[in-house]
């Protein structure tokens, strides 16, 4: 609840508080990409921390395969998308994998340790 309080006040604040690097952040960044990349973080404030509970509990190396492969569709997207849809395709794309690699991580988490690491999963 405070996570998500804490984003309606930035996203409430985004004028004043991009304007503190300067005007042209302030002009530049649009609502769709702050709107995009707050979302990510809310999507990986709300499915909790499903990586470390693997880490934390000997494994990890599900962890690590989970996030490789993350890595590997991150950079086939990366090149599909940033030439179509520029800064706003790579946000969508951060967005999608930080809600990939928290599903997967936490269903895998729950079948090898018994322990949800969030609410949704």
């Amino acid at each position: 609840i405070l996570g998500t309080a804490l984003i309606e006040v930035l996203l409430l604040f985004k004028g004043p508080l991009l304007s503190l690097f300067g005007e042209v952040y302030e002009h530049r960044i649009g609502w769709d990409l702050y709107g995009i990349l707050l979302l990510s973080q809310w999507f990986n404030l709300a499915l909790g921390m499903p990586g470390v509970l693997l880490n934390a509990t000997g494994n990890e190396r599900f962890a690590l395969y989970t996030f490789t492969v993350c890595i590997l569709l991150q950079a086939l997207l990366a090149a599909w998308l940033i030439p179509v849809l520029g800064v706003v395709g790579m946000a969508g794309i951060y967005c999608f994998i930080i809600l990939f690699w928290n599903v997967v991580l936490g269903v895998i988490a729950k079948r090898k340790t018994g322990v949800r690491s969030s609410f949704f999963i």
